[in-house]
């Protein structure tokens, strides 16, 4: 039975994406928006989880936006509360709460983000870091061992072996690759990693191939045997799209956008690190697993909610801290044929090449460069790399003169 017309808005958007609500309350929109969120708390940010709330006891989460601000812009938030099923063409959306509640809508954007990969045959007491529980579970486990395994060296895995360094816990990181982050970091820049994290004494075994679980202990393959009593996973995330997948959207590793955030199905938008979208500045289908861009790209698909039709042409862009080293990288270093360093690689950074054409950017405490390097990125600009190592100038000068020079 279809629900009460009193549910059905002028213009109703379900979304979870805090960005896009705001966007769309900035931009003038008067209609009902509700965000349903399946976590209990108020929806906060994701970064401190690997990093401050594993280390200082009492850190508490760090909000999005304050409590009272939904209610004040009019914006209704569900929280422990879950889309159990979508009716594109009624445009219904059923909540899993026990009364089978549904919401009619207008429009509807799906930010639901992904999962962590799980290990097979580890057992439950693996934790895979993504949510404030998570965090909470893994913070509590670590004030009771001394021996922490984290599998996978990505960001996720590095950041929580450098928190468990910095309480005295004794650090092993496995990897299947023959490099730290090895998807987005250039190999110069894997190596510089490699080496703080040994520096501080965390043990880091690449290649490692099968692993097995006896007990408390980790088995390779080749029988070389590691205590554990804490197992930390960091292997990578799966797009949460099943529900986009049930409501008819195009999925390809992720939910299929334009370079709007319009999915195939009418009405229907999607943002954030569940989306799958084709990226000029790279020319290819990209699915991008970043805080800023989940916060840049939810704002981008609101607007176009309101109807504006501009294409998201964002360079991707994500930060690290570990053991106090702040570490950025802009762009992609994937295809990089060259990379030239501008100061050296405790403050400095390096700019990548492919061919002439600058691709990507990687600063080492100092982040001050990152915002005149992601505007000679998204410019598309060609040229001798030498023209960037000049120090005489400072860089957000150079770069303007580049830009002022590529228009004429």
């Amino acid at each position: 039975r279809r629900p009460p017309r009193s549910t059905l808005f002028p213009y109703t958007t379900l979304f979870r994406s805090v960005a896009a609500a705001s966007a769309l309350r900035e931009g003038g929109h008067k209609g009902k928006i509700i965000l349903v969120n399946e976590e209990a708390c108020t929806p906060y940010e994701r970064p401190p989880l690997s990093k401050e709330m594993l280390t200082v006891p009492d850190a508490g989460l760090k909000l999005i936006r304050r409590p009272e601000w939904y209610a004040e812009n009019d914006i209704d938030l569900l929280s422990s509360t879950r889309v159990l099923s979508i009716d594109a063409d009624r445009k219904i959306a059923r909540l899993a709460d026990g009364d089978q509640k549904a919401i009619v809508y207008d429009k509807l954007m799906f930010a639901t983000g992904a999962r962590p990969r799980r290990l097979s045959d580890f057992g439950d007491d693996v934790i895979y870091l993504r949510t404030h529980n998570d965090s909470l579970a893994l913070r509590n486990r670590l004030v009771e061992v001394e021996n922490v395994v984290v599998i996978g060296g990505g960001v996720i895995g590095l950041e929580v072996a450098s928190s468990a360094r910095s309480l005295g816990k004794h650090v092993t990181v496995m990897d299947t690759a023959d490099r730290l982050m090895g998807r987005v970091l250039a190999p110069c820049i894997s190596s510089l990693l490699q080496t703080l994290h040994e520096t501080h004494g965390t043990e880091i075994l690449f290649g490692a191939g099968q692993l097995t679980r006896e007990g408390d202990s980790i088995l390779l393959e080749n029988g070389r045997r590691f205590q554990a009593d804490l197992i930390v996973a960091g292997i990578g995330v799966l797009p949460n799209d099943e529900l986009a997948r049930q409501a008819g959207c195009r999925i390809d590793n992720g939910i299929v956008v334009d370079q709007c955030g319009r999915t195939s199905v009418q009405d229907i938008y999607a943002a954030g690190d569940v989306a799958a979208l084709h990226h000029p500045a790279y020319d290819r289908m990209m699915r991008i697993e970043t805080w800023q861009h989940a916060s840049r790209h939810g704002g981008h698909v609101g607007r176009t909610m309101m109807g504006f039709d501009d294409g998201y042409r964002q360079i991707p862009w994500f930060w690290t801290d570990q053991f106090g080293v702040n570490l950025q990288m802009a762009g992609s270093a994937d295809g990089a044929d060259q990379t030239v360093w501008r100061g050296g690689p405790e403050c400095g950074t390096a700019f990548h090449f492919a061919g002439t054409r600058l691709i990507g950017v990687t600063t080492i405490n100092n982040g001050r460069d990152m915002r005149p390097a992601i505007q000679l990125i998204e410019s598309g600009w060609r040229g001798d790399c030498r023209e960037l190592v000049d120090e005489s100038i400072a860089l957000p000068k150079l770069i303007k003169q580049i830009l002022r020079t590529m228009q004429r």
